[in-house]
């Protein structure tokens, strides 16, 4: 790619930065004519947004590495794959700024230098990290905080101005030096990173003096600057805009009702979690901002956010809470994150852990992190899943399936770089997976998941205890998704603010997840959904919270069913045997009503309060019962227009949910309990165990087993799939399939 004279360029760099010390002013411009400048962009293709190259759209297949080996640069670049992001083994490639606020490039240059060497065909997305350095910490200890991490170090607050200020000029130094290096000619974007893991996770609870500034600010755009309004919502008549404070740990995590904080006695708690998820957000703002700014808008801005909580065993400031505001951004243009940790290992289902359609909604792609450990990871830890190659075989192509399925990107993450890959078996199979991936723009890239699960991550707010208590509804023992993966219908995950702004698409089913929260706005939203036969399906506490009180009118009002309250903690269900009327509305057969893990202990966790539907309106079905009252637990109610589901608490078995989903019309691919994503084009299943798999298709399609490089069929309504256990299979399916890539790979 680079010409003569870009390469001697490159040499007169690398001459000038012997001394290691680039200041502001040696950072000028120095383009030549020869100087070719690649502009990479976010569009739509074929029905979701595509990444294009000097507008050609290109599959975002990328590897990942603290710095790229040798080995898998070769790998890579003879597998055809063009894009590459890294870091730096040390440094983690900060902003590389010093205490006399002069700017070291040397780290920078050397890893961009031999990247460039390695991946001479490649364009580059290096990860830069925002955070201060130690030496500004303890010159500025007024503007950080001790966080709760594993070192227990000082830490910046996103809230800071001057860390905004002087990383912001630090930021813009290093995007023009990059711009007008030799290796502009590579470099398409970068990706902005911070706090813990680099994935903006905050430290903890911030009450810095900068974090007051921020929060007093907030509560005069939030409240208008109308001091009655402020006042009647804290419940306090001495608090103002001057004087406000953040509240510390012990009020953030007190309940006021169960499990639950109440906007009646203040919202104070509330305010400061919604500005310490919203400080986050207004820095990825700034920086991308920058970014953009320096770049004449060339450089693509990438960022890890959004992720849908799964961390059940960490305190509750660490999860994303503002995605909403994230997806919003205009300097935004694409987001990254690891997929779950809770189903890794072969045979799981290794889904998603942020939210791909929400994003196809604003226009920004979603880049998956595939950092799972091969057979060869050293040391084990509990990380590593895969005993062996054909193991680690499944999981890297699961990782592929997912994403294509998802109409997404992803880079291949090797945290050792060089060791998880280093076999030629897995080297083969990166090439036939980037065949797969180029034959994928060959086909379309819509959405076709007729239920929609919903989220509403501003519910934590309205919760108080230490720990991140929705995660437990996503993930874990005790979560929804493991059920949902294995039900036979595909989903798409939203958030409710996508709902609230009607942009999200018909869907059959919608699932709501974590709202007992919701606004006025939002409830709208919902009584919209309330038509042409959908089933809508609650969890524990929907609408519980209004904007003003804890409310079981609330509950009513959404749900269409009437509550009745007890206050004693731990919700085990039964489900209905199969007598009268219960699960047989939903044609659930007895030989799985008869197995004790679905009727006995279906739902079991500890929580207050428990709230009872009541069962005796018309069209209601007791679907289960609470173990120790034999109350109604999980009912279902269907009125004229619409079927309305309560669910007491997750997980509802994957049984349960696929003849809900087939009773509102749900086309079920699946009815084996393996893992499904799907998408217009592609299906990939991975199987628990072992078995020859019924597949069902919603219309007549071809069917082409890229895993197997085999032809399944033409104009197929159903076919057999037989499949090993743990085994993945990635299937191409549509209506006159191009010719798919061979996977036998001839050199």
């Amino acid at each position: 790619m680079p010409s003569l004279p870009q390469t001697i360029r490159r040499a007169t760099l690398s001459l000038m930065l012997t001394g290691g010390m680039l200041h502001a002013a040696d950072a000028e411009p120095r383009h030549t004519e020869d100087h070719t400048m690649p502009q990479a962009t976010i569009q739509n293709y074929h029905g979701s947004p595509g990444l294009f190259i000097n507008e050609q759209p290109l599959f975002p297949m990328i590897l990942f590495e603290q710095e790229i080996a040798p080995k898998d640069a070769r790998t890579f670049q003879e597998a055809g794959v063009k894009l590459y992001s890294f870091i730096e083994k040390t440094s983690f490639l900060d902003l590389g700024w010093t205490d006399d606020y002069t700017t070291d490039y040397s780290i920078m240059e050397r890893v961009l230098s031999t990247t460039a060497q390695r991946c001479p065909n490649g364009y580059f997305l290096p990860r830069i990290h925002l955070w201060a350095p130690d030496w500004w910490l303890e010159k500025h200890p007024e503007e950080a905080f001790f966080g709760h991490d594993e070192s227990d170090k000082r830490n910046e607050s996103f809230a800071s101005e001057l860390w905004l200020e002087q990383a912001g000029a630090a930021l813009r130094r290093m995007v023009r030096y990059i711009e007008d290096s030799p290796y502009a000619d590579q470099v398409i974007g970068v990706v902005l990173s911070t706090a813990q893991g680099g994935e903006w996770h905050q430290y903890g609870v911030d009450n810095t003096p900068a974090m007051e500034r921020y929060f007093r600010n907030y509560l005069r755009n939030r409240y208008r600057n109308n001091l009655e309004s402020l006042r009647e919502a804290w419940q306090d008549d001495t608090v103002t805009f001057d004087n406000a404070t953040t509240p510390d740990e012990s009020e953030l995590y007190a309940e006021d009702y169960g499990i639950f904080k109440d906007p009646a006695l203040g919202r104070r708690c509330m305010d400061y979690w919604e500005a310490y998820h919203q400080v986050t957000v207004d820095a990825i703002d700034h920086f991308c901002r920058i970014v953009k700014d320096e770049s004449n808008g060339r450089l693509l801005t990438v960022t890890l956010y959004g992720y849908s909580p799964d961390m059940n065993w960490h305190e509750k400031y660490i999860h994303h809470r503002a995605a909403g505001a994230a997806h919003r951004l205009t300097s935004l243009d694409a987001i990254a994150g690891p997929h779950t940790y809770h189903r890794r290992g072969p045979g799981k289902d290794g889904a998603l852990r942020n939210y791909p359609a929400s994003l196809a909604l604003h226009g920004k792609l979603f880049i998956d992190e595939a950092d799972d450990r091969t057979h060869l990871s050293f040391p084990k830890n509990w990380a590593t899943l895969c005993n062996n190659l054909w193991e680690s075989q499944q999981v890297l192509r699961r990782s592929f399936g997912n994403v294509v399925c998802a109409n997404s990107g992803m880079w291949y993450m090797d945290h050792s770089s060089g060791e998880w890959y280093d076999a030629p078996a897995l080297r083969e199979d990166f090439k036939r997976i980037n065949r797969w991936a180029d034959y994928s723009m060959q086909l379309p890239r819509r959405e076709i998941a007729e239920v929609a699960v919903i989220s509403q991550p501003q519910s934590e707010f309205y919760l108080g205890g230490h720990l991140d208590w929705t995660s437990n509804m996503y993930e874990a023992e005790q979560g929804q998704l493991e059920d949902l993966c294995r039900s036979g219908a595909p989903f798409s995950k939203f958030l409710i603010d996508d709902l609230a702004d009607g942009l999200i698409p018909d869907h059959k089913v919608y699932i709501f997840l974590d709202c007992f929260f919701l606004t006025d706005a939002e409830r709208r939203a919902v009584e919209q959904l309330k038509r042409d036969g959908k089933t809508l399906i609650w969890y524990y506490a929907p609408g519980f919270v209004t904007e003003h009180s804890l409310s079981l009118d609330g509950m009513k009002q959404l749900t269409g069913l009437d509550f009745t309250v007890q206050d004693s903690g731990g919700v085990v269900v039964n489900l209905e045997q199969p007598t009268g009327r219960g699960l047989q509305r939903f044609g659930l057969p007895e030989r799985l009503l008869e197995q004790a893990d679905l009727v006995e202990n279906c739902m079991k966790t500890e929580l207050s309060p428990r709230f009872v539907p009541a069962a005796d309106a018309s069209g209601t079905m007791v679907i289960g019962r609470y173990a120790d009252t034999g109350d109604p637990a999980m009912v279902s109610r269907k009125f004229a227009d619409w079927t309305s589901v309560y669910v007491p608490m997750t997980p509802v078995p994957a049984e349960v949910l696929r003849e809900i989903f087939r009773d509102a019309g749900v086309h079920i691919y699946l009815e084996s309990n393996d893992n499904l994503a799907a998408n217009a084009a592609w299906l990939c299943i991975t199987a628990p165990e072992a078995g020859t798999k019924t597949v069902k298709l919603p219309e007549a399609l071809d069917v082409y087993d890229v895993t197997g490089d085999t032809l399944i069929g033409r104009r197929l309504t159903e076919f057999q799939l037989p499949m090993q256990e743990k085994e993945t299979k990635i299937l191409a399916v549509g209506k006159n399939l191009p010719e798919p890539p061979k996977s036998t790979i001839t050199e």
